[in-house]
């Protein structure tokens, strides 16, 4: 089984190593990037990443398998190092009554359905909007809106294939992608928008509106940034149960209530006082801050969006 870590902010000869021990270790990386390694079934890993030079080195997530797996992710932080134990590349468990599974899909493309299963529940979540730039002084960029969120139940055939796209959350100034399975009037989740080109109003939230499925709930709006004061926070992305929360003043907009079967719902950055600087949206669907801008006119971007999802659970009865 092949298992791919996510490098966050990379820098040179950053350091990874596994327990129990992987073939070829300890393993040593130049930049960030997604990398593969060979992993045995059934088996739990504790992964160390590590550089006493560079401390902005991270694991940004972790998962298994390829294109249809499951996954665990860890939200960046500043240390030097960042251990966590994940779980090996099955997530099956079985009850006296029913097998169940829940995997998640990655970018665009099909998944087939296995033998032993018959019922699925998707879910799908918007990408988070990216905040948008700030190019003249003491402007303050606005937020980028939370994705939206939608579910559905339907049946499965075995060996059938579906389709899918997996939304990614917006660069500075643009919107996020939305995630849709089946097709876009099947199951479909809006990504949050941007705020516009150094544009202080904060960008709206991914909407339940436009969406498709059982069950739907909106992204939250980002907030507007103050000139000469703030730049705008980031919309939280919407959960299975609520709308995702709007930015706030320095805070970023906190995930709508309800969790995914993996992770939860993503809170918007926070909106920025120091020049030159911005917060990404949280995975998934946390929307970026504004950037600001006190000293001079050249353009500095806001904070990414937060890439969206799809999951699966499956079950056999």
């Amino acid at each position: 089984m092949k298992l791919y870590i996510e490098i966050f902010n990379g820098t040179p000869n950053y350091e990874i190593t596994f327990i129990p021990p992987v073939t070829g270790e300890p393993f040593t990386f130049t930049s960030s990037g997604v990398k593969q390694f060979e992993v045995l079934d059934n088996t739990t890993y504790l992964v160390t990443c590590q550089d006493s030079s560079y401390p902005s080195v991270c694991i940004d997530s972790v998962y298994c398998g390829g294109t249809t797996t499951t996954t665990t992710t860890f939200s960046p932080t500043t240390t030097t190092t960042t251990t966590t134990t994940i779980p090996g590349p099955t997530t099956t468990t079985t009850t006296t009554s029913s097998a169940y599974t829940v995997l998640e899909l990655y970018s665009d493309g099909t998944w087939t359905c296995p033998v032993g299963y018959t019922r699925a529940i998707v879910h799908c979540i918007g990408g988070g909007g990216g905040g948008s730039s700030s190019t003249s002084r003491y402007a303050m960029a606005g937020g980028g809106g939370g994705g939206a969120y939608s579910n559905l139940e339907f049946a499965v055939t075995p060996g059938s294939a579906y389709s899918y796209s997996q939304g990614g959350g917006g660069n500075v100034d643009s919107n996020g992608w939305s995630s849709w399975f089946i097709s876009n009037v099947t199951c479909y989740a809006s990504g949050g928008a941007y705020a516009g080109y150094n544009n202080k109003i904060g960008g709206l939230g991914g909407s339940s509106t436009v969406g498709y499925g059982d069950v739907k709930y909106s992204g939250g709006n980002g907030s507007d940034g103050t000139y000469n004061v703030h730049s705008g926070s980031g919309g939280g992305s919407a959960g299975s149960t609520g709308d995702g929360g709007d930015g706030g003043y320095l805070t970023g907009g906190i995930g709508g209530t309800g969790s995914y079967p993996i992770g939860g719902p993503g809170n918007g950055g926070a909106g920025v006082i120091v020049e030159n600087t911005r917060n990404n949206g949280d995975t998934y669907g946390g929307g970026g801050s504004g950037s600001c801008r006190f000293s001079s006119s050249i353009s500095f971007g806001g904070g990414a969006g937060g890439r969206g999802g799809i999951i699966l659970e499956l079950f056999s009865t």
